[in-house]
């Protein structure tokens, strides 16, 4: 390094020996470069100096390059003093020497190379070298400390970006004649480029595109023409509360919104299977937003809504609301199968699941930091995965929305009923019970056939070559198929023979076997169970009544968990815990299931899994089942699930069969489990022959006498017992085997004893009762069973290359300080507070910006679903944080409380709003887009509105709210992919109503930019294309709305032809005919019946002509288009 030679020496006194004391410490110092002045924090460095020389420096100056260009090392103090190839980077205290200040002045040296830092920069490092460089890094830092430093240093200046500030109250410009702050700010804009707004829109167009904007219907003309006679300056303010009030204004806003979270019916791929309870989710939208639900309450719900812990209560429908919202993660493209078969199933998933929330709620593209660290935006790969984790900590599985009252009456009652009924039949099968002797006495002494159930059941196990040990009749047909001279030998021979049989299996179970879970106790710890018909453990003994035929009962159940104890219609899943806490390879399940219940094993939480099957057993058996304890890499879980239970119901065909419309609309399924065991058999347990053991201990009988007695006796106490509600698993065995051989009246008779009387009308009742049920509401979405679970880094992206295991938390850019998520939580409700919270800078600022969007066509920042690096700056940035300010604050600080409508009145209240579509040259030539908004900008309607509005002209709009989605009409069915065709007007339902498949979407709307569902949409496309031209002359929709318009014109006899036209117009446009409009429209009447020759005097009330009229209106700019 050169040396310094300014000295400075005076000749006077004092001051000139503390100058000189001065200048040889200078000198001193700056002939030892390894010494630095004393600062008295590192405060300035770690502000200015450090993270510019991360962020421009260590890619080419530092530990993690080998070798450093110039042999220069800038991360730690002593790389600096000591330099590189040229010398020393910074001399303390001598900015002349200092190399590092030539290469950010780009004078010797260019650093970085790319581009000059701002004079703001060197101006720091200049300071800082004269006040003595003082540097804390005094060892050289590590690879990973290098990736650190940097990282945060990038972080801290991304963080800086306008979307990631905080939202202050701006102070609202002064614009001369502007009142309002929306049009203040709007018009001090305007004002600056000499730009004037345009005239306020006149009251029938303003009417028009109010009721199109807020409602997405037509306006009715009635109501058009009185705003426009209305002088009040209160008009439009009276109009705007009428259409906020509309139940339609939440069917246009739910709209919007299915947009932004990739809503679909739907999971797409190939077999495109049914998203369960997608409508409800879409319902659930569309009472938020017609109640004004604050949009904070919306984030907490779709995020944690199943976790909050005063959710919101529908008492009309007897449904927790908030738990809806969380279908919101179970939106979109889903494949079916799991990761243990392909990996990166669910990997895909949980991408999906991450790309919709970050950017439907902040606007930001989280899902690109899946490989690597974002690239423009403060995203860290591990922030990826330990959001991922907050995710899969929770359960993907379908939940049940009915609370404990939504059916409480109809249950009751029939309780009740059964409490009733079980004393009748009981006392029916007591009377049986004493007659077992006198049948079996019958049969064993009958010639010949006699026509009872006792014979029949008998002479079909003779004709058997081989009788189970576990049929109860097999001992009976044995010993009495000799001489009644040797019943007794033969009876000791049976009974020896069961002995060795049963000691055998017992043996063998309890070699193999640990009978470890009786659902009758209770709820296993870590288990889970869902639905209203598992509300209740069912006792030992219960009785299923038999909903169709002449039976009285359907079934005794053993007890335990059991969906349709009551009725099939009552929903329910039982899932275990992880596997993996599990110490066996098996476990089986004692019980029964039909109507499409399924036992399932999920993978990943992979829930439209294959490894699914259908339970068809309505008796009582084991089902094996393997638990995957060792898996390593994946976490499983088993689960029983009735249909609407089931989020992998209808399944893809090859899975469970073609289900029809029907099956899949039907909520009966049920299924049973009494016990489960743990094994490392390959094999369920043996039958233990336990209700044997009564009847093997009776005294050896030496007749026939002595052997029908004993098997009276047998069977009879167990019908006694079940009759006094005290039998035994072994006599319910018993009881059940009576019912199903017909060996105990079960037959429901009008006539009879008074006590068959009494049964056949109590189970009449109860089958009325029991169709009175509600069918259960069951959804996809989210539930946390389980403690919180860290999800591994996958490196570079890749499924198959796992790193550590990330820390749950949200992005450190918004909330540095977060705590650590417990480790029993998932960290959903956290992060749902997060969001939610008035202090996150994204939240509110994205949703005021979409509804700007939804308001005018374009939002203040153009890319509504990046507010990133990648995305438009906004257009008016301080009325963007004001409205966000605004939105955000309670009523009583002069804030909307996060109410959409509030935010949607306050912006059509505006003068900006209200403005007419007419441009001024100046305008146009200095902003074409129209992002000064110094007019209305005229927009077509999206494909819904213009569907909606045809049917509304047309008289077939039907205005139910909320329902099943409706099948399009379609080219071509599909039954394995269940694309069935519907309706051509769709029953008249609103278009939010048609279903959305993603494989094949509705047809009229795609065409119109219905977005695909697959991913999140924040601004549809706006195109003009031939196809949509030749969709409103040939769709057979439009044709068929066409025909049904012109007959109900053709009937207005009390209407001359002006008249019709008038109301045409009034219907399609809202306003009247101009002169020159109706001598057009005429003349085009006269032309279309000459060409249909018909005589004048009667075309007026010709379909035919009307039809065409209709059609050649609905191919209008005017029509399609609001201005």
């Amino acid at each position: 390094m050169r040396q310094s030679h300014r000295t400075t020496i005076m000749t006077s006194g004092r001051r000139n020996l503390i100058v000189l004391l001065a200048t040889i410490a200078s000198m001193a110092v700056n002939n030892n470069p390894t010494r630095e002045l004393v600062a008295s924090d590192d405060s300035f460095f770690e502000s200015k100096i450090r993270p510019i020389l991360v962020l421009h420096c260590y890619k080419c100056h530092s530990h993690a390059v080998d070798p450093p260009k110039g042999g220069l090392q800038l991360d730690w103090r002593d790389g600096l003093l000591t330099g590189g190839d040229s010398g020393a980077a910074v001399v303390p205290g001598n900015l002349t020497e200092s190399l590092l200040l030539d290469a950010l002045r780009h004078e010797t040296f260019k650093m970085p190379p790319d581009k000059k830092l701002p004079d703001s920069v060197v101006r720091d490092f200049e300071k800082w070298i004269l006040e003595g460089a003082r540097d804390p890094r005094k060892t050289p830092p590590d690879t990973e400390t290098i990736a650190r430093e940097t990282w945060q240093a990038t972080v801290t200046q991304r963080g800086k970006w306008w979307s990631l500030r905080s939202v202050s109250q701006p102070s609202v410009p002064v614009a001369a004649g502007a009142e309002q702050p929306i049009d203040r700010y709007i018009q001090s804009r305007l004002a600056k480029h000499d730009l004037s707004p345009a005239p306020a829109a006149d009251r029938r167009t303003l009417a028009r595109r109010l009721s199109y904007t807020l409602l997405g219907l037509p306006p009715d003309p009635d109501r058009v023409n009185a705003f426009a006679r209305d002088n009040s300056p209160l008009a439009h303010h009276r109009l705007v509360d009428e259409m906020l009030s509309s139940p339609h204004f939440g069917e246009r806003w739910a709209r919007h919104w299915m947009d932004v979270v990739r809503y679909a019916d739907t999971y797409g791929y190939e077999w495109d299977i049914p998203a369960k309870g997608a409508w409800r989710y879409r319902d659930y939208l569309v009472r938020a937003f017609n109640q004004d639900l604050p949009f904070d309450q919306m984030v907490l719900e779709q995020i944690a809504g199943d976790l909050l812990t005063t959710p919101r209560i529908n008492q009309h429908e007897g449904i927790n609301e908030s738990v809806l919202g969380t279908m919101f993660y179970q939106l979109g493209e889903k494949r079916h199968g799991d990761s243990s078969e392909f990996n990166g199933i669910h990997q895909e998933m949980l991408d999906n699941k991450i790309d919709a929330f970050s950017k439907a709620f902040q606007a930001t593209t989280i899902a690109c930091a899946r490989c690597h660290d974002h690239k423009l935006d403060p995203v860290a790969q591990d922030e990826y995965y330990a959001l991922g984790g907050m995710f899969m900590s929770s359960r993907w599985v379908t939940n049940t929305a009915d609370l404990p009252q939504r059916n409480a009456v109809v249950i009751a009652e029939l309780k009740e009923i059964k409490r009733h009924l079980r004393p009748l039949i009981a006392a029916n099968w007591a009377l049986e019970a004493n007659q077992v002797n006198q049948h079996l006495q019958q049969v064993a002494q009958a010639v010949g056939p006699i026509d009872t159930a006792w014979y029949r059941a008998i002479d079909k196990r003779r004709k058997q070559e081989k009788i189970p040990y576990e049929d109860p009749l097999r001992l009976w047909c044995h010993v009495t198929n000799r001489e009644e001279s040797t019943i007794a030998s033969k009876w000791r021979e049976e009974v020896a023979e069961y002995q060795r049989e049963l000691a055998k299996r017992r043996s063998e179970n309890a070699t193999h076997f640990r009978f470890t879970i009786d659902f009758r106790e209770g709820i296993p710890d870590g288990w889970s169970v869902d639905g209203v018909g598992l509300r209740e453990i069912t006792a030992r003994g219960d009785f299923v009544v038999s909903l169709n035929g002449n039976r009285a009962v359907d079934q005794i159940l053993a007890g335990g968990l059991f969906t349709y104890a009551l009725s099939p219609r009552l929903n329910g899943a039982v899932r275990t815990p992880y596997t993996s806490a599990f110490k066996n390879g098996h476990i089986s399940f004692l019980g029964c299931g039909g109507d499409f219940a399924a036992h399932r094993t999920v993978f990943d939480n992979a829930f439209l899994t294959e490894k699914q099957k259908f339970l068809a057993n309505d008796r009582p058996h084991w089902t094996l089942l393997t638990t995957h304890h060792n898996q390593t890499r994946h976490r499983v879980y088993l689960e029983f699930a009735t249909k609407t239970s089931n989020p992998n119901f209808p399944p893809r065909v090859g899975l469970g069969g073609v289900c029809s419309d029907e099956q899949i609309a039907d909520p009966r399924s049920w299924f049973g489990l009494t016990q489960a065991v743990f094994h490392e058999a390959g094999h369920t347990p043996l039958n233990e022959l336990k209700p044997f053991d009564s009847l093997l201990k009776t005294r050896t009988p030496e007749s026939l006498d002595e052997l029908c007695g004993a098997y009276s006796a047998w069977l009879g106490q167990a019908i006694t017992a079940w009759a006094e509600d005290c039998a035994t698993d072994s006599q319910l065995e018993l009881v059940q085997w009576l019912l199903d051989e017909r060996l105990l009246t079960n037959a429901i008779q009008p006539g009879g004893s008074e006590n068959e009387k009494a049964i056949n009308h109590l189970v009449q009742q109860y089958r009325h009762t029991e169709e009175r049920l509600k069918t259960p509401w069951t959804i996809n979405g989210m539930r946390d069973l389980d403690a919180g679970f860290n999800y591994r880094l996958n490196v570079r992206g890749d499924y198959d290359d796992l790193g550590d295991a990330i820390p749950r938390r949200y992005l450190d850019v918004l909330y540095a300080d977060q705590p650590k998520v417990p480790d029993d939580q998932s960290g959903r409700q956290e992060l749902a507070e997060m969001i939610a919270d008035p202090q996150n800078p994204l939240t509110a600022r994205v949703f005021v910006n979409r509804t700007w969007q939804w308001l005018f066509g374009s939002a203040i920042v153009q890319t509504s679903n990046d507010f990133g690096h990648l995305g438009s700056a906004p257009s008016h940035p301080e009325l963007l944080d004001y409205l966000s300010w605004r939105f955000t604050r309670a009523p009583s600080q002069g804030g909307w409380g996060w109410s959409p409508k509030a935010l949607v009145r306050e912006i059509v209240m505006s003068e900006t709003w209200q403005q007419s579509d007419k441009v001024t040259a100046a305008a146009r030539e200095l902003d074409p887009t129209n992002r000064l908004l110094h007019h209305y900008a005229v927009r077509r309607l999206e494909g819904e509105a213009i569907r909606d509005a045809i049917l509304s002209v047309s008289g077939t709009l039907d205005h139910q709210i909320g329902g099943r989605p409706i099948n399009p009409p379609r080219a071509n069915e599909d039954g394995k992919k269940r694309l069935f065709s519907g309706p051509l007007d769709g029953h008249g339902r609103r278009s939010i109503y048609t279903k959305v498949t993603i494989m094949e979407p509705p047809r009229l709307l795609a065409t119109f930019n219905q977005p695909d569902p697959k991913i999140p949409t924040g601004r549809r496309d706006m195109t003009s294309t031939p196809s949509q031209s030749l969709a409103l002359l040939n769709d057979p929709f439009i044709v068929d709305q066409a025909t049904r318009w012109g007959e109900r014109i053709s009937r207005r006899s009390d209407l001359d032809l002006p008249g019709r036209l008038t109301l045409i117009f009034h219907a399609a446009y809202g306003r009247p005919p101009l002169d020159h409009e109706s001598n057009r429209w005429r003349e085009a009447f006269d032309q279309i019946a000459a060409l249909a020759r018909l005589d004048p005097d009667t075309a007026l009330d010709e379909p035919t002509v009307w039809k065409e009229m209709a059609h050649s209106i609905f191919n209008t700019k005017e029509f399609i288009y609001i201005r």
